[in-house]
C-alpha cells in the first residue's frame, strides 16, 4: 500500500508488485504522510494533526 502526498487522505493499493494500482479513499479529513504494515493485511497510516488509521482483515 502506498500513500501519495499529493492527494489528501487518498490511499493506493497494489497486489501485484506495483504493475497495477487501486485507489481507495481513507475517509480521513487530514493529509496522510506515512504507512507501515506488520504483515500483508495489518497496517497503519499516519498523518496531520495526530491522524492514525488502522487496517486489518474483517473477522
Amino acid at each position: 500500500m502506498g500513500v501519495p502526498n499529493q492527494k489528501k487522505a487518498l490511499i493506493v493499493k497494489t497486489v501485484d508488485g506495483g504493475a497495477n494500482w487501486t485507489v481507495q479513499l481513507s475517509g480521513a479529513s487530514q493529509w496522510l504522510a506515512g504507512v507501515h504494515f506488520a504483515d500483508e493485511t495489518t497496517g497503519w497510516a499516519v498523518g496531520a494533526n495526530g491522524t492514525i488509521l488502522h487496517a486489518s482483515p474483517a473477522p
